[in-house]
């Protein structure tokens, strides 16, 4: 058989006669679909907090203080500040017993946010990064130029409630990029999926926990070496449904 003689045989089919006749279609008036938005949320810090330690450093006539702990220094949680890295609090005593007590203090930042603020579920959520600015300061008398990298090292998630302990349970998330310490620096993470784990119940909502890259308390002499966190934020990105 040929190919004309093929085609010929097409045309002649009595099927072909099927697909001409008419048809409707029915459209529903009133029925419309807008497409599904993106809206942009931004959650101001709801907690920040600075959970640190104590070493003796140093000490040549500590047995003369009377005080029960250095001047200037604390331990355990203090609201309002979060900052990592280490420093130094001297105290001379207190007369007529004055001595020469050096301690080690090592920090640890903690943020939490308040996720009732986004008013959506987790399956909802398509983005989240947190946002902070870091500034350092950085004192080390044995050398002349004081500009150094930031001493944050690492962002952990936190799996218990904030407390005094300094060596809470954590989950590691990632390492920090170090920045120049002279100038104020900003950095963002992704975190989506750790904002959907908080929305839907997979893990608690306790926060963020930040590592500074040097725990192993430093002698005196190193001065001090301190980050902290400022316009800490989460944005977070919500698919909102049209209307149908």
């Amino acid at each position: 058989m040929s190919f004309h003689e093929y085609i010929t045989i097409l045309r002649d089919k009595k099927w072909i006669a099927l697909i001409m006749l008419p048809f409707s279609l029915t459209i529903l008036s009133g029925a419309t679909c807008s497409p599904t938005t993106l809206e942009s949320v931004e959650i101001p810090v709801l907690e920040v907090a600075t959970v640190n330690t104590l070493a003796d450093d140093n000490n040549y006539d500590k047995l003369y203080c009377l005080d029960l702990i250095p001047y200037g220094a604390s331990q355990g949680l203090k609201y309002g500040t979060a900052s990592v890295g280490y420093h130094r609090n001297y105290d001379p005593g207190t007369e007529p017993f004055p001595c020469w007590w050096w301690v080690s203090s090592v920090d640890r930042g903690l943020v939490r946010f308040d996720l009732a603020l986004l008013g959506a579920p987790a399956d909802r959520i398509t983005g989240a990064t947190l946002e902070y600015d870091l500034t350092t300061k950085w004192d080390d008398p044995s050398k002349a130029d004081n500009c150094s990298y930031d001493i944050l090292a690492s962002l952990w998630i936190m799996n218990e409630p904030w407390s005094n302990k300094f060596y809470l349970n954590a989950e590691f998330l990632t390492d920090s990029v170090p920045s120049p310490s002279c100038i104020k620096s900003h950095h963002s993470w992704n975190v989506t999926q750790v904002v959907m784990d908080w929305l839907s119940g997979v893990r608690p909502n306790h926060g963020f926990l930040f590592v500074g890259g040097d725990e192993g308390f430093p002698l005196n002499d190193n001065g001090e070496h301190k980050t902290t966190l400022s316009n800490v934020k989460l944005k977070v990105l919500i698919a909102v449904p049209g209307a149908s």
